[in-house]
């Protein structure tokens, strides 16, 4: 008997990465909020694990959820850091020429979940009792989801 190996072809659904164009001081705001939804992913997959009410296939996928949420979040974290990074460079060399802030373009498949994350963090300021810093992050919030198509 002869074994026979096909090659299964499987279609990866694309998903459309969209730009969003804010200004330097925005994107420090949306940094801040991503770092802040880390951190409580971080938390409650550590909770996860130390609980024991939970049957042992449900918590491996919930647990896999989280870390790809987290790796995804890290991603678009690094994207935003990379083009901000990019649009300082020109103001080291030239900064006569490029002395007015500029909007920086980021362009990531999860700049869709900005509105969200950036909510929960301006809830999570409130909380704590920075109402400024709420309503700034709410700010930013608006104008990411409004800025979405």
């Amino acid at each position: 008997m002869s074994s026979q190996t096909a090659e299964v072809r499987r279609s990866v659904p694309r998903t459309i990465a969209l730009e969003m164009r804010l200004l330097p001081v925005e994107w420090r705001a949306v940094l801040f909020g991503l770092g802040s939804f880390i951190l409580d992913l971080q938390h409650a997959a550590t909770e996860l694990e130390e609980t024991d009410a939970i049957a042992a296939p449900t918590l491996a996928t919930t647990l896999t959820a989280f870390h790809m949420t987290i790796r995804t979040t890290l991603s678009l974290r690094s994207a935003i850091e990379a083009a901000l990074e990019r649009s300082q460079s020109p103001r080291r060399y030239n900064p006569v020429k490029t002395s007015a802030p500029r909007r920086v373009s980021v362009r990531h498949v999860s700049v869709s979940v900005l509105p969200s994350i950036l909510d929960d963090a301006a809830q999570k300021l409130w909380d704590t009792g920075h109402a400024a810093q709420a309503e700034a992050m709410r700010a930013i919030a608006c104008r990411v989801s409004s800025a979405l198509p």
